[in-house]
């Protein structure tokens, strides 16, 4: 009973932390904050408030060398260092950054003293908030400015693949069938996430948006692009990189978006057709208030298959949607109610078919956001048989599920914790008998299978040495798993790295052809920059195709959304 209340208590705090579902107003007096590796002493214990952590603003204003004024008739206090200036008013979701308006939690007075949220605040004249699961601390560090970089081909010789990737926040499209074409930067807002590219080639979806003062990306707007970069449409506001996707078989996109009502938001699925080069979107299925949904494609590209969260009247329902809007169940889980003060599996998540279309894979996602983020369930329904089998928990990442071609095997990353470098292991799943195989290493980590096809059969993934995300390596600008590199599982379970390189360079994202000929991977030398590679799969000197693509290392070290998306020619 104990180790379950500190999981608890640990949970909620991480949560304030990256925004989750607790809401515990409580001082969290065991706490530490550091500051550029300092300790920071406010007089009193943190406060934890409907998902936000609060700090007294003199204090840590005093620490972050800023100063605030009072303004009593106003009511309003100002905070201003070097050139930002920051305009809270207590009980306000508002706030003036920069003389911008801005939402965040309210600031409220306690004792005399004004509380503001430590996350807004923090970004907000420039700084970085982390926490750190080792020693039990929320890390401070100052953003340092990062290189401008001006990507560049390397390899001039042609290599049958079109590239996506992003640098500087910015998109760039890379046709590697001509030779010598140089990178070709788009026209776009100042922040970029890719989708990925439509089945045929022709056209390359992703995210942009606008970033504000306080350094958070504003609404998010879908986008699509010709494959010469002209012809760029901004669809409609979108909810993440993946809240969209291309269907299988077409030029159609279903992403979500959604509005808010009667105070609470209303999920829609849209879908959005490109024909003789018009976009025409329309809406195909909406949830209730407050049912937020998931949905992938069938492998047939003829339907979607959403996930709706269990409610008050309703189980966790998963539904077949054809392109009509009619609606067919697939799968009910669990019984209906929702529970006060208890753990209960609240929706099936991120689901993904076999190719087949006979298996799917989800994840059972707890009514807590904060223990979701640290491990959930992983279901795999056989929809022949009627039956379901359990994965060992993972993290519910799509792209760290894999099936073969022929949908006989699955591969799968388990372990707990959200740090992506630290207790994973791939795991080979045998769909004809059901058999598990656990292929992981003492004291290494693995990510991102990536099942082969064509002459090479098995699995690629990533293994490192383990190592905790923390902000040592961000502040010393290093990779985050130094010395990782891809590996190569065989059907026969054996195991080879397949890349090499310097120990203070990580190797992401394997990228094989169809044909299973060539791999395609991201090298990385600092943990938000790097350069793009291709080698043989049957072995053979590397190249360096382009130079100069840089992102973020995304949560906890995952690196999703990816910084590139490749097209294979044929």
């Amino acid at each position: 009973m104990f180790r379950h209340l500190c999981l608890l208590s640990m949970a909620a705090l991480i949560c304030v932390l990256v925004g989750g579902i607790w809401c515990l107003p409580a001082y969290a007096d065991q706490v530490r904050i550091t500051l550029d590796g300092q300790p920071v002493e406010l007089g009193q214990p943190l406060l934890l408030e409907n998902g936000t952590n609060l700090v007294p603003l003199a204090a840590i204003c005093d620490a972050m060398g800023a100063k605030v004024d009072w303004n009593p008739q106003a009511r309003e206090a100002t905070v201003t260092k070097v050139d930002k200036s920051i305009v809270f008013k207590p009980g306000s979701t508002e706030v003036i950054n920069n003389g911008q308006t801005l939402n965040t939690s309210p600031s409220r007075i306690i004792d005399g003293h004004l509380w503001v949220s430590l996350r807004f605040l923090s970004f907000a004249l420039g700084y970085r908030v982390g926490w750190d699961e080792v020693t039990g601390a929320i890390n401070i560090t100052t953003v340092k400015p990062r290189p401008v970089f001006t990507p560049e081909r390397v390899e001039a010789s042609t290599f049958p693949a079109r590239i996506a990737f992003t640098s500087n926040h910015q998109l760039w499209l890379l046709d590697g069938s001509q030779v010598g074409s140089a990178p070709l930067k788009l026209k776009t807002a100042n922040w970029v996430e890719i989708v990925g590219w439509s089945p045929d080639g022709k056209w390359l979806a992703y995210q942009e948006a606008d970033v504000t003062n306080s350094g958070y990306p504003d609404k998010k707007y879908l986008c699509v692009v010709k494959v010469d970069g002209t012809g760029a449409v901004r669809i409609e506001e979108c909810l993440d990189y993946a809240a969209a996707s291309w269907s299988p078989t077409g030029d159609a996109i279903a992403y979500l978006t959604g509005e808010s009502s009667d105070s609470s938001f209303v999920y829609e699925i849209k879908i959005a057709s490109i024909e003789n080069d018009k976009i025409d979107s329309r809406a195909l299925y909406q949830g209730a208030p407050g049912e937020d949904l998931d949905f992938t494609w069938h492998p047939s590209g003829q339907s979607l298959t959403v996930t709706l969260p269990r409610t008050r009247l309703r189980p966790i329902t998963i539904q077949n949607v054809n392109l009509e809007g009619e609606q067919s169940n697939l799968l009910t889980l669990g019984e209906s109610g929702v529970l006060v003060d208890e753990m209960y599996t609240r929706k099936a998540s991120f689901p993904k078919w076999s190719p087949d279309g006979r298996y799917l894979a989800y994840h059972l996602q707890l009514n807590s956001g904060s223990l979701s983020a640290d491990e959930v369930r992983c279901r795999v329904l056989d929809t022949k048989e009627n039956k379901t089998f359990d994965l060992p928990n993972g993290l519910r990442y799509p792209e760290w599920i894999s099936w073969s071609p022929d949908s006989s095997h699955l591969a799968y990353i388990q372990g707990g914790g959200r740090d992506a470098g630290y207790n994973k292991q791939l795991t080979w799943l045998d769909l004809s008998s059901y058999q598990l195989t656990n292929c992981g290493k003492t004291g290494q980590a693995d990510t991102r299978p990536a099942m082969l096809s064509g002459q090479t059969e098995g699995v690629l993934f990533c293994r490192g040495k383990e190592n905790h995300y923390s902000n040592k390596a961000i502040e010393a600008e290093e990779v985050l798993v130094e010395g990782q590199r891809i590996w190569l599982r065989g059907k026969d379970g054996q195991e080879a790295a397949l890349t090499s390189g310097p120990d203070n360079t990580a190797d992401y994202n394997p990228c094989p052809s169809a044909d299973g000929k060539t791999l395609v991977f991201m090298r990385l030398n600092t943990f938000y920059s790097g350069s793009l590679y291709a080698q043989p799969l049957s072995g053979g000197t590397e190249q360096e195709l382009v130079r100069g693509i840089s992102g973020d290392p995304g949560y906890y070290g995952n690196y999703l959304p990816d910084w590139f998306s490749i097209y294979w020619l044929k």
